[in-house]
């Protein structure tokens, strides 16, 4: 009917497999292997689902989120099926959850911090969509509360952590990623984005639950945290010393360092 709609693979969830979970790992290479050595693959994005319950799994290849995009990505070019990748469903829930037999908990806060890690991840990985599940909580009690709205719609903390990152991000590019020499700390996670005309924004936060200093090139920079709250301007020589580094001071709430 209409030749230029994109046809999506069917979402994948790729974890928790068989014999204790519901899925089967082989699926995948099943159908790709049906597929492979026709004249072109009848899909034209790659989609599948992620969750940091199942991070681990995926570490081997990358942080959260990326590591499962990476897994996937070779996945493809191995049969020769170089395809977009979209997430369709990924999030965090700001409640507890049973995972195989181990209480698992997440606080509002933690799950607003999760939004920008997500979002900032997902660029790196050149996901062309990542979709936050839920916007709002399931009325169903047994269901985790994904959502950024409460059930009767009243803003999480998480919601206004989306707000900001759509004011931060949406209209930059990925640039790279920085590497724990260039932070000072191997518990600091950072990515560098570019924004046409405003400059570069890198958006950081650490891994261990405590503060890391990191040190950025640069005359001055402004601090924004993940709920949009600005703090004053950073520059070089605050520390006494005028080296042209900018010392910067990093938590586990992401910060958007933004420099000319």
């Amino acid at each position: 009917i209409d030749p230029e709609a994109p046809v999506l693979f069917g979402r994948l969830a790729y974890d928790n497999w068989e014999p204790y979970g519901p899925f089967v790992k082989t699926f995948l290479d099943d159908v790709l292997a049906i597929m492979d050595g026709t004249d072109s693959y009848p899909f034209d994005m790659m989609n599948f689902h992620y969750y940091p319950a199942f991070r681990e799994t995926w570490e081997d290849y990358g942080p959260d989120i990326i590591g499962k995009a990476n897994f996937i990505r070779d996945k493809l070019i191995a049969y020769g099926a170089e395809k977009p990748l979209i997430c369709t469903e990924a999030g965090l829930w700001s409640d507890c959850r049973d995972l195989e037999n181990e209480i698992v908990c997440s606080s509002y806060d933690e799950q607003s911090r999760y939004v920008p890690q997500l979002y900032a991840r997902g660029k790196a990985a050149d996901l062309e969509i990542n979709i936050w599940f839920m916007l709002v909580d399931s009325v169903n009690p047994y269901d985790l509360k994904h959502g950024l709205l409460e059930t009767n719609l009243e803003p999480k903390l998480a919601y206004s952590a989306y707000q900001v990152l759509a004011e931060q991000l949406t209209s930059t590019d990925y640039v790279r990623t920085l590497s724990p020499s260039e932070t000072g700390s191997e518990q600091i996670e950072a990515y560098e984005f570019r924004e046409e005309e405003l400059g570069r924004i890198v958006v950081a936060w650490t891994n261990d639950e405590s503060n890391h200093t990191m040190a950025l090139a640069g005359s001055c920079l402004t601090v924004t945290d993940k709920y949009g709250v600005e703090g004053a301007p950073i520059c070089d020589g605050d520390d006494g010393r005028g080296d042209g580094l900018i010392q910067v001071n990093v938590g586990p709430s992401p910060v958007y360092l933004r420099l000319p």
